[in-house]
């Protein structure tokens, strides 16, 4: 272009210098726009790219804890069929011995003995309050579940509330010789709590230290210690050793450590919500 413009007469090259000037103020500015659209295109592309990513990973994150989620509801679903399944065994089963005691006395009413009528009328006695058991754990669990029970908070010796629980299974645990041992640390407590909410703990988890004493001439450790403003009972049995994957579930409502065990689990979950 320089070589051109020497060879132009003055006139031609002022003209020519003019057009120069004009065609660069024309395209340097489309260059430059051209540029910045360009680098404008990039930056949102990339903007773009990065929201499309993070929805993609948000995505992902909720289809997992839809799956999780799913399989959660899923298995809740089958425990819940299965103790469904548990309990209306655990209702049958009473009911059905309780009926046939009841018509046995009545179809023998009149040639029965006076020891056989004593054993039937104890079994049918025994029956009708396990059965009763049941229904009030039930119903007791429900109410706990729908915070319907009212806290009546009062100020009571501990270790003679223990000593009452105690008495009550020391008929049974006799007759399956089992021992319980007592160590009490320090000076006797008081506490300010329900007291009937309180006995209730301490019956469903001595029942269940009870039904799983698996060994014979088993034994069942009872502690207790108070350490500052809080207060340590503990409550062990000389069963097998839990599995400490199961641990965590033991006061679930649902869960059982076997298949094959009688008991629904009412009693540790009326533990947890109280």
């Amino acid at each position: 272009m320089m070589k051109i413009l020497r060879h132009l007469s003055p006139g031609r090259k002022k003209i020519a210098w003019w057009n120069l000037m004009v065609a660069l103020f024309i395209i340097v500015p489309i260059v430059v726009a051209l540029i910045v659209w360009l680098q404008r295109l990039i930056f949102r592309e990339a903007k773009f790219k990065a929201r499309l990513e993070a929805t993609y990973a948000e995505n992902i994150k909720i289809s997992t804890a839809l799956e999780q989620s799913y399989e959660q509801l899923s298995s809740l679903d089958k425990l819940r069929k299965e103790m469904i399944a548990n309990i209306s065994h655990d209702l049958r089963t009473p009911l059905t011995n309780l009926m046939g005691y009841i018509e046995t006395l009545f179809l023998r009413r009149f040639d029965i003995t006076l020891p056989e009528r004593e054993k039937y009328l104890s079994i049918a006695i025994q029956e009708s309050q396990r059965l009763r058991k049941l229904i009030d754990d039930l119903f007791e669990l429900s109410k706990l579940e729908a915070n319907q029970v009212e806290i009546n908070a009062e100020p009571f010796p501990i270790t003679e509330l223990l000593q009452d629980v105690f008495a009550k299974y020391s008929v049974i645990c006799a007759e399956k010789k089992i021992k319980i041992n007592t160590n009490i640390i320090g000076k006797e407590p008081w506490v300010v709590a329900d007291l009937k909410l309180i006995d209730r703990v301490l019956q469903n988890l001595l029942d269940n230290a009870i039904r799983y004493n698996l060994s014979e001439n088993g034994k069942i450790d009872l502690s207790l210690q108070q350490v500052g403003t809080q207060l340590f009972i503990q409550i062990s049995n000389s069963s097998k050793t839990i599995p400490p994957s199961v641990l965590p579930h033991l006061f679930d409502r649902y869960f059982k450590v076997s298949s094959d065990e009688g008991s629904t689990g009412l009693g540790l979950a009326i533990v947890k919500k109280l």
